[in-house]
């Protein structure tokens, strides 16, 4: 860090401190769980759950594969404004990713991120929390949000055939149904998502879904059991659930019998 590109680098683009070129030795976990600061994160339409001691829509992984003597992680700091911490370290609270924009000599604006861990590092390790469950290749999706905080415009994974990937709610199955009963949709891009059951009357029961979500080319599943948002059981009736996402909404019908 004391190379004269690095100088230019922290000097104009990126100012922050090295604390420690080893995570464990700094009293961090071997593979640490790592999370974001809502008011500044990057992420912040990553994943909407809450991890204490983060706060609520917090963003976090676990960064798998830290060791001793082989993989060792940066510990950062920024050295104040435009640099932010965007994801830190649970135990000692500082960061493990930082951000700056910068006006550079063209007068446009210079983003930049670093990381002290490599992307090929992050995990979902905590499934109890994480719904629907991630897997090993969810790097992917913090890759994503910081291409767009770069101010990309990211299209449709490269991987998945466009046309594989619509808007659509299907039937729910039972219909009838007593007492769950299933229902599957998917959508075109990743935007924010609510699934709500309402009753004949136009109130709601219960929300199934609120949250921003990436599409999936197998699409999404839940169950609805009957119960409402205060985890009580409705009555026999006909009820409506109602899909919503970026350009598209449709309501089916449902039959509850008891």
């Amino acid at each position: 860090m004391t190379g004269p590109g690095a100088v230019t680098y922290r000097g104009n683009w990126m100012s922050f401190n090295l604390l420690s070129g080893d995570h464990v030795a700094w009293g961090e976990n071997v593979s640490p769980t790592v999370y974001g600061d809502l008011t500044e994160s990057l992420y912040v339409v990553f994943d909407d759950v809450a991890f204490p001691p983060a706060p609520p829509r917090s963003d976090y992984w676990v960064a798998f594969g830290g060791c001793p003597s082989i993989n060792d992680f940066d510990v950062l700091a920024p050295t104040g404004p435009p640099c932010s911490e965007q994801v830190e370290y649970p135990i000692s609270g500082d960061a493990a990713i930082l951000a700056q924009a910068a006006t550079n000599a063209a007068a446009t604006t210079a983003r930049c991120v670093l990381s002290g861990h490599g992307f090929n590092y992050i995990r979902y390790e905590i499934p109890a929390l994480d719904s629907p469950p991630h897997t090993a290749l969810d790097h992917t999706e913090v890759m994503r949000d910081i291409l767009v905080w770069f101010e990309n415009v990211i299209d449709e994974p490269i991987s998945v055939d466009p046309l594989a990937l619509a808007n659509r709610l299907h039937n729910a199955y039972p219909n009838p149904f007593n007492p769950t009963t299933t229902i599957e949709y998917s959508i075109r891009e990743r935007a924010h998502v609510s699934l709500k059951i309402y009753n004949v009357a136009g109130q709601l029961v219960r929300t199934l879904a609120d949250e921003n979500q990436t599409p999936r080319v197998e699409g999404f599943t839940v169950t609805w059991d009957g119960n409402n948002n205060a985890g009580q059981p409705v009555s026999s009736g006909v009820y409506f659930y109602k899909l919503a996402t970026k350009g598209f909404s449709q309501t089916k019908k449902m039959v509850l019998l008891k």
